[in-house]
């Protein structure tokens, strides 16, 4: 997993933009909403690159390097402008 910091395209008193994934190759976007202790997925797939950009709160992702690697897990709680690239 990879983390890196958004930069604002434009900011003024009213707030910021930034763009998320500008010049970024993707098939798929998603707006999920889970409510607190909610489970999701329970799958995996055998190549993938998610994109995750958390607009409020945290989330705990669990993942596996290589199909006989122990799982892992990280707690993903990014600052206002931040993106996570799972990969």
């Amino acid at each position: 997993m990879t983390h890196q910091t958004i930069k604002p395209a434009h900011v003024d008193a009213r707030g910021i933009i930034a763009d998320i994934l500008a010049h970024t190759p993707f098939q798929h976007a998603a707006y999920i909403s889970s409510h607190k202790g909610a489970i999701r997925g329970n799958h995996y797939h055998k190549e993938t690159i998610q994109w995750i950009f958390i607009v409020k709160g945290k989330l705990r992702y669990w993942y596996l390097s290589a199909p006989l690697d122990p799982v892992q897990s990280v707690v993903c709680m990014l600052a206002e402008t931040s993106i996570a690239k799972m990969k």
